[in-house]
């Protein structure tokens, strides 16, 4: 096939081969012979660019057209409950007034006075115990801390009267309420009388044994009130900072 001095680069598509007849084509031939789509280098360079572009800029709308989280709510949105606060409950279902781990700072023991009949036998523990203290601002109310004890009797001092004994175990504390205020520059003093079986763990005021020079086993009743065992064997204000003088008689 031979094109005449107006040649250029062309892409066409035909079912022959070469003209056997030696005829020269034009451009004007080639372009319009048998009604095949022809077209120039360039312009299919053009044509494939904008297809592809055009497939790409599609993908790229349809994408960012989509919602940023399909799997659930978005990151943003805080659909959480909010956590309610649980209101400490004493042993006789009375709201606990006082919602903190440590024992309120106004509170300054002075000296405790002791007393405990332990029974080797039943392992049966009774006693008496006088909290002395002082406050530093007005208050009709302190707190202390105890363990497995059962108070039997409560008074107080000062021409007070006791008003409420509430008990809150999983902090461990015990919550007394007097009828007045109690003012500072005062000594006060609660008489509890208490009851509870000694322990067999290790703590606070509990059962142990040993072996005499005969052979024969001997019971005795052994103290340990560190960290915060004293709470096991009377009521006080277990706590570093409130430490105090104690008197004990057994």
């Amino acid at each position: 096939m031979y094109l005449n001095d107006d040649r250029d680069d062309v892409a066409f598509l035909t079912g022959s081969g070469s003209s056997e007849s030696g005829r020269v084509y034009s451009k004007r031939d080639l372009y319009e012979r048998g009604h095949v789509a022809v077209c120039s280098h360039r312009q299919a360079t053009c044509i494939t660019v904008f297809v592809f572009s055009s497939i790409f800029l599609t993908s790229l709308a349809i994408a960012f057209a989509r919602p940023w989280n399909d799997c659930g709510v978005p990151d943003f949105i805080d659909e959480s409950i909010p956590d309610v606060p649980k209101i400490p409950k004493a042993t006789n279902g009375e709201d606990f007034p006082w919602d903190d781990v440590r024992l309120p700072i106004f509170i300054r023991p002075v000296s405790y006075d002791l007393e405990l009949v332990p029974d080797l036998t039943t392992l049966a523990v009774k006693g008496i115990i006088k909290l002395i203290f002082r406050v530093t601002e007005e208050t009709d109310f302190i707190l202390f801390h105890m363990v497995g004890i059962n108070i039997t009797s409560k008074t107080i001092n000062e021409k007070l009267r006791v008003k409420r004994l509430l008990y809150y175990p999983e902090r461990e504390q015990v919550y007394l309420e007097t009828d007045k205020p109690m003012k500072p520059g005062k000594t006060f003093s609660v008489r509890l009388k208490f009851e509870y079986s000694l322990s067999q763990s290790l703590e606070g005021f509990y059962l142990s044994s040993y072996t005499d020079s005969k052979g024969k086993e001997r019971r005795l009743a052994t103290t340990h009130f560190e960290p915060t065992y004293a709470r096991r064997a009377f009521p006080c204000f277990d706590e570093p900072q409130l430490k105090a003088e104690f008197t004990v008689t057994i």
